[in-house]
């Protein structure tokens, strides 16, 4: 693509998440070109620019740059709202790693700014732009399960492990639900739209702690259990439980029940994994209750019933097949899709309004653990 068509790129920040940034926005994606980065201390920037070919320099000098268009934030989630103001009031286009703020009303504050410069806000997690969950949206829109009844997401972590070297987990925004949700919630919203209500309760389990590491001693002041139920707009219900605290180092089951099938998704954290179909069998319900013997052990175990068996247990998940499309880690999609919205003058898919909703579930799950009550949601995408 010639680079008149490509929108110039500067990215803040060189953390643990950068390398995958700056690698897919420098070689992968043929409608962005990465020219600048920095970060806090200057030294990590250097190293990524000289491992990408890209210049180091201050944040001052890509907000003054008018080349460039748009500018990816890769800090720590208590730093976005503050950075991203000064990129918009720049006038320039804002793309952020999750969570796009820490309270509702920084998010509201910002796309209003946005909308005054005229300008785009943008915010991971971009993986529901992924294969497996695009699959998953295409088979229910298809009917192939039915009416959906019912979601539930289920996830265990051992935070312990993580504590040592993610030390944002430690500080705001780092609850489990705070941190973890933001994947699931997104592709939650990709297939069935705002969420109207929220109750939740959260707490945090043992709170002194010593790594396993190092040896530090710390002490834990965000939430790493947390349950929460959601009501969407369309009126589906769905669940999302979340133990940090678990010997599992990462375990995930993201679960879409219908009335003639249930779908099993993948670790919504990621771009690949399988997705599997689990069918309604035909005249279960006739044969588990019509029977006039009963499911006995004598009758289970007469010969001419084994195929009745076989027809009412015999369903079990089996993979699909994905559509087209890549499955290997494409962080960054969303800025790509971004800069092509932009070019093409429609929303994008990762959009601030889509952020903002997220934020403010988000903190209508604190909100409604602290007070013991249902939190109604304000806003919508």
């Amino acid at each position: 693509m010639d680079s008149i068509n490509k929108m110039r790129v500067a990215i803040v920040g060189a953390g643990k998440i950068s390398d995958i940034y700056y690698s897919n926005i420098k070689n992968r994606y043929d409608n962005l070109e990465l020219v600048k980065c920095c970060s806090k201390h200057g030294e990590s920037a250097k190293r990524q620019g000289e491992k990408y070919g890209v210049v180091a320099c201050s944040f001052e000098e890509i907000l003054a740059d008018e080349s460039i268009g748009l500018v990816v934030v890769l800090t720590p989630a208590d730093t976005h709202y503050e950075l991203i103001k000064r990129i918009v009031l720049a006038g320039k286009h804002a793309y952020t790693e999750k969570a796009f703020t820490i309270t509702h009303e920084e998010a509201k504050e910002l796309l209003c700014i946005a909308d005054e410069k005229n300008v785009k806000i943008g915010a991971s997690p971009d993986t529901f732009l992924g294969t497996p969950l695009q699959t998953a949206k295409n088979l229910i829109a298809k009917g192939v399960i039915g009416e959906v009844s019912g979601v539930t997401v289920t996830i265990e972590r051992n935070l312990n492990m993580l504590y040592g070297h993610m030390r944002f987990l430690l500080g705001p925004g780092g609850d489990i639900l705070g941190d973890f949700s933001p994947y699931y919630l997104n592709a939650l919203l990709d297939l069935f739209g705002p969420v109207a209500r929220v109750s939740c309760m959260q707490k945090i389990n043992r709170p002194n702690r010593k790594s396993t590491v190092t040896g530090e001693e710390f002490e834990v002041k965000t939430e790493n259990v947390g349950a929460a139920i959601l009501q969407f707009e369309n009126g589906l219900i769905g669940s999302m439980m979340m133990d940090g605290d678990s010997i599992v180092p990462e375990q995930h089951h993201f679960i879409i029940y219908g009335t003639e099938g249930v779908l099993y998704l993948p670790n919504m954290d990621h771009f690949n994994g399988e997705v599997r179909l689990q069918k309604n069998v035909d005249g279960a319900e006739r044969l588990m209750f019509g029977n006039p013997q009963g499911l006995t052990p004598k009758w289970l175990a007469l010969e001419e019933n084994k195929k009745v068996i076989e027809q009412l247990f015999g369903s079990v998940p089996q993979p699909v097949e994905l559509l087209p499309g890549p499955v290997d880690d494409q962080r960054g999609i969303g800025v790509s899709e971004m800069a092509d919205a932009i070019m093409h003058g429609r929303r994008p898919a990762a959009c601030g309004e889509r952020a903002a909703h997220v934020v403010e579930i988000i903190e209508g799950f604190r909100k409604s653990s602290e007070c013991g009550q249902v939190y109604t949601l304000r806003s919508t995408i």
